[in-house]
């Protein structure tokens, strides 16, 4: 190790007795070589895609969150939570502010905002000066083990993919023991539970998922469509409602309530709801 003169900072032989610039004696108080650097490790924010298939139609699902690289690899350094939409639009003011909520997450967490962006409007970049050995552990891939709430999330959405519903009721089981507040998680078991027509089951994960988040018109999706399966029109129509009250221009809803509507014998109505669900995305024609 090497050793430095205290007076002038010379770095001298390690049995140095005094030092040959200076002429300081060389005793315990010789510094020692300086500890390195923290290093940085830096996020992105992207996006991924989510789709379910129905009997009605595909419904697609993005969401946001920022890709960390670090020391010890790749990482999720935040994420907010899923709403329904083919990819982040600019024009939508939703999208625009999930970015936001997003921004404001991470420097919360310490990261500092680069002024470099990546090509898209949302590909906000950060930095953050951490040591090597307090970096996040890394992303694993749905065929490893997963080892966070956000794996287990992401493995069980790769299973729900794959139409196989209890293994994927499993991953977001992991999840949510190791994140019990996650909303999405809910929301993606209700999803499963409802496929394996266990709806009163899965009533309840919606229910819990909005009890979390209250301002997602994707659960209230999500738990109208139960309630229809269930036959509770009335209080699928509500949900449906609240869902629209959150996103005006949410198709899906527009055509949950008019399923609603129908089913209980408010035929115009019903009309009403199909034509704008239609005139809001032609998929649903």
């Amino acid at each position: 190790m090497a050793i430095y003169c205290m007076q002038c900072g010379k770095e001298l032989p390690d049995d140095a007795n005094f030092c040959l610039k200076c002429g300081k004696p060389i005793g315990s108080t010789a510094k020692p070589t300086p500890e390195p650097e923290p290093k940085w490790e830096y996020c992105e924010i992207v996006y991924q895609q989510r789709v379910d298939k129905h009997w009605y139609g595909d419904s697609y699902f993005i969401q946001l969150w920022a890709k960390g690289v670090g020391p010890n690899g790749t990482f999720n350094a935040g994420e907010v939570e899923e709403i329904q939409g083919y990819w982040p639009d600019s024009g939508e003011s939703r999208h625009q502010e999930l970015a936001n909520r997003l921004v404001k997450l991470l420097t919360s967490k310490g990261w500092e905002p680069l002024p470099n962006k990546g090509t898209e409007w949302y590909s906000y970049k950060f930095r953050r000066k951490v040591s090597p050995s307090s970096s996040l552990p890394p992303i694993q891939k749905v065929e490893m083990s997963p080892k966070t709430s956000f794996d287990w999330l992401s493995k069980g959405n790769a299973l729900f993919d794959l139409k196989r519903y209890e293994e994927a009721l499993t991953a977001y089981d992991q999840a949510l023991r190791l994140d019990p507040n996650n909303a999405l998680a809910y929301t993606r078991k209700g999803n499963a539970l409802g496929d394996l027509k266990r709806s009163e089951e899965a009533l309840a994960a919606h229910e819990q998922a909005l009890r979390l988040n209250p301002n997602s018109a994707l659960a209230y999706n999500n738990k109208g469509m139960t309630l229809l399966n269930l036959k509770r029109f009335e209080e699928a129509l509500a949900a449906y409602d609240q869902a629209l009250r959150l996103d005006p221009n949410d198709a899906l809803a527009y055509y949950g309530k008019g399923l609603a509507l129908r089913n209980l014998k408010r035929s115009e109505e019903a009309q009403a709801a199909f034509d704008q669900a239609k005139r809001l995305d032609p998929d649903f024609s």
